[in-house]
């Protein structure tokens, strides 16, 4: 996610060097359009209103699914060696 939000936001500086006034709306809805779609609809539920608020949303929720899905790994991991 990190990498994604440099990238986007190295891009939207350049674009703004020719844009004047910057529609920061436009921006912050192509941010969201490049999310992955668990952690898009998750944004987009919090109607974020300015491209930060929605970095800072994105990161959030990565953070929190990918520690779901690493939890889950493990609980199958521990059940599976039980079995054994």
């Amino acid at each position: 996610m990190a990498d994604y939000i440099t990238q986007f936001s190295e891009l939207v500086d350049q674009l703004a060097a020719y844009e004047s006034p910057v529609d920061t709306r436009h921006y912050t809805m192509k941010f969201i359009d490049g999310l992955r779609s668990d952690i898009r609809s998750i944004v987009l539920l919090q109607r974020p209103k300015d491209l930060d608020t929605a970095c800072f949303l994105a990161s959030l929720q990565e953070e929190v699914t990918d520690g779901s899905r690493h939890k889950e790994i493990f609980f199958f991991w521990v059940i599976s060696s039980q079995r054994d």
